[in-house]
């Protein structure tokens, strides 16, 4: 009598060889499709690379940190020259420049740059510009119309007459002006001074 077992061996023993047979084009047709798309993934990823179109230069944005910072804030800062800074940090910022005795203290020259520092117990009290790349939030700085910068920043000025033109002085605001020809030819920052106590 033949063993049950023995009619199904032969069976079993073609399943598995039939099997083992098919597992390997499938797996090779999985790997081309998953070739094939990544390869299709790559392309359109590099096509749309060279078609989109180039990233517009962005201005820097304007902090009291940033080096490359233009704006005048009066009584406050022009750019990183903040009213307040030590000389030392100055020198970190713009190099040592050309000095002067001024008054109180000395005057750091920066003619490349347009800009003039003055400091006193080795502290900015005061900064002018005649570079036109500085500007207020309003726009207005040297080589300005002087009508422009009594629109932007308020008439509430004195007016001192000078050889060649005047200055208006805003000492509450902390703001001066050099005007000539009604062009503005500096523009100044100074601590704004407190109004006068009421009797």
């Amino acid at each position: 009598m033949r063993d049950p077992g023995a009619r199904f061996q032969p069976a079993n023993i073609e399943t598995v060889s039939e099997q083992s047979q098919q597992k390997p084009p499938v797996s090779l047709a999985v790997r081309f499709i998953l070739i094939a798309s990544l390869v299709l993934f790559l392309l359109a990823t590099v096509s749309e690379v060279y078609r989109s179109p180039p990233t517009p230069e962005m201005e820097p944005i304007q902090t009291e940190s940033s080096a490359k910072d233009t704006l005048i804030v009066p009584g406050v800062r022009v750019g990183a020259l903040t009213l307040g800074l030590s000389t030392g940090q100055l020198n970190e910022l713009l190099g040592k420049g050309i000095l002067r005795p001024h008054d109180n203290g000395l005057m750091h020259l920066y003619e490349e740059l347009g800009i003039v520092i003055y400091s006193e117990k080795d502290k900015i009290v005061s900064v002018t510009v005649r570079s036109p790349l500085f500007k207020t939030r309003g726009g207005v700085g040297a080589g300005s119309d002087v009508s422009d910068v009594l629109q932007q920043m308020g008439s509430e000025s004195e007016k001192v007459t000078t050889a060649d033109g005047y200055i208006l002085h805003n000492w509450k605001r902390g703001w001066h002006a050099g005007v000539r020809n009604e062009k503005v030819e500096f523009f100044q920052i100074t601590l704004p001074l407190e109004a006068e106590p009421r009797p």
